[in-house]
């Protein structure tokens, strides 16, 4: 079963071209899923036509609800599908939750941690194992 990568990060980060993150091989398409629709979606598609301008990486972005995103996306991932490639939300104990379950691949190797607060990573950590990266906290 493909595991689906579910990160709280912006795309550009994933891709290495942000600090605190090492890129791999990656595939020539990938899918995103995100709640941002409106002005957001269209400054996050700047940020996409950049990456994929970079990596020859081509991606789709789909504006998801909270309830895509809560709901579908489990139900999917239970069904034994990953409707998406990288999914971006704001819930880090959906996030665990899913990453108990086995449906998540694990990031670990993908960032740096040092660049970022120990306590912010705990957030999307199972284990020891790291599962996403915070883009945005608020408090």
């Amino acid at each position: 079963m493909k595991r689906l990568i579910v990160l709280l990060l912006a795309l550009a980060v994933l891709a290495g071209l942000g600090e605190g993150v090492t890129s791999k091989a990656a595939p020539a398409s990938i899918s995103i899923w995100t709640l941002w629709a409106g002005g957001e979606e269209a400054n996050f598609k700047v940020v996409l036509a950049a990456f994929t301008a970079r990596t020859g990486i081509e991606v789709t972005h789909v504006a998801q609800t909270s309830e895509g995103l809560k709901v579908a996306l489990p139900a999917a991932l239970m069904a034994g599908t990953a409707p998406a490639d990288v999914a971006c939300m704001p819930w880090a104990g959906l996030i665990k939750d899913l990453a108990k379950e086995g449906f998540l691949m694990e990031v670990t190797d993908l960032v740096d941690e040092t660049e970022f607060s120990p306590d912010i990573l705990n957030w999307v950590t199972v284990d020891g194992v790291l599962y996403g990266v915070p883009y945005k906290v608020g408090i």
